[in-house]
C-alpha cells in the first residue's frame, strides 16, 4: 500500500467513533481494515467500491491499481 493510501483511509476512520464503526459502515471485517491502516494489506477492490460510494473518495487515493483517471460514477438513490 501507498503512504496516500494509508493517510487517506486514516483519515476516513478518523471521522468515525472507531474503526470497528468505520468497517460496519463499509461493509468489512475490522481486521481487514486494521491491516489496511497499517499498510499490511492492499484495500480490496470490493471496499474501494464501497468507500467511494459512501465518501466520495477516488479510486486511485485508496488503492493504486486504480488509474488516477479512473472515478466511479454511482446512480443518486431517491
Amino acid at each position: 500500500m501507498t503512504e496516500k493510501s494509508i493517510k487517506t483511509l486514516n483519515a476516513l476512520i478518523e471521522k468515525h467513533e472507531s474503526m470497528r464503526a468505520f468497517s460496519r459502515l463499509i461493509g468489512e471485517d475490522s481486521a481487514d481494515v486494521s491491516r489496511w491502516k497499517g499498510g499490511h494489506k492492499e484495500i480490496t477492490v470490493r471496499a474501494v467500491i464501497s468507500i467511494c460510494r459512501i465518501f466520495g473518495s477516488k479510486p486511485s487515493d485508496l488503492n493504486p491499481i486504480f488509474p488516477t483517471d479512473i472515478e466511479f460514477v454511482f446512480k443518486k438513490s431517491k
